[in-house]
């Protein structure tokens, strides 16, 4: 497969994903938070942009940046706005542990989806307190944490118990509880210590299974193929042997396409405001 076929799939698994969780979701944000106020938004880990463009062709008027440290995820994001002709959505690769590249007081909005962990716990309030900078006074962070639950299929919790102890050696964990690793639990008090208020929290469980249910078949795909493309880095932390990672991997796509296989996932979507002085 080319590089350029390469990143159209991935556009279109990550299209898939996005559209899950709106619908999910029922909307482009939680309830709590009204999209049509902001004019300048900043989306963080956008990965190939699927939720920055949807908003951008929604609320036309909106000048929204995206920014993730993959340059593939990026390149596929420039891609479809270029084909799309949305001009008010732009992308830049941006390290997502490194200070913001813009001025203080910018943005209205600052949107970020976290699946796997991207921060350490001592990163957190650094970061934290950097979307405060960026942020007009009155501004608003969302973040949207997905976890995934309970699921049919012996080889999905194998992969993600090697998931676990993989972030766990990396020092990804808030605690050493099971479950640690989902840090939208973690979050609130670090949005309080970091100078937001009003926090509120939306649960949105979401159908990853069923026989009826293509998309979310298709977004076990996509998480499927993350995992393979990192094997190197689960053989080589010695969590798993190269014959049992080829062996779990089949055997959780063939469970996937199984018609008794059921999924499920939740969205933990947060929101905070900076206070008005």
């Amino acid at each position: 497969m080319s590089s350029s076929g390469g990143r159209t799939v991935v556009g279109v698994m990550e299209q898939v994903l996005h559209y899950h969780l709106v619908q999910a979701q029922q909307g482009l944000l939680p309830s709590t938070i009204h999209a049509s106020a902001y004019k300048r938004i900043l989306h963080l880990n956008c990965r190939t942009g699927a939720w920055a463009i949807d908003f951008s062709l929604s609320y036309p008027d909106v000048d929204i940046t995206g920014l993730d440290s993959m340059p593939h995820f990026i390149e596929v994001a420039q891609q479809h706005t270029s084909v799309g002709d949305i001009r008010h959505a732009h992308f830049a690769t941006h390290q997502i542990d490194q200070p913001l590249p813009f001025a203080d007081n910018t943005f209205d909005l600052l949107h970020f989806f976290l699946f796997l962990p991207v921060l350490r716990p001592s990163e957190w309030p650094v970061v934290l307190r950097d979307y405060w900078r960026v942020l007009r006074p009155g501004g608003t962070i969302s973040l949207a944490c997905l976890a995934l639950g309970a699921n049919s299929s012996n080889a999905y919790y194998r992969l993600l118990q090697m998931l676990e102890q993989f972030f766990r050696a990396q020092g990804y964990a808030f605690s050493e509880q099971a479950g640690s690793l989902f840090h939208g639990a973690y979050l609130p008090p670090l949005l309080r210590r970091a100078g937001f208020e009003r926090i509120v929290y939306t649960l949105s469980p979401v159908n990853f299974g069923g026989w009826k249910n293509g998309a979310g078949r298709a977004c076990c795909q996509l998480f499927l193929s993350e995992i393979q493309q990192n094997k190197q880095a689960f053989v080589g932390s010695n969590l798993i042997s190269d014959e049992e990672f080829d062996a779990v991997t089949v055997q959780k796509l063939r469970d996937t396409q199984g018609a008794t296989y059921y999924a499920a996932g939740t969205l933990l979507s947060i929101a905070a405001v900076k206070a008005q002085g």
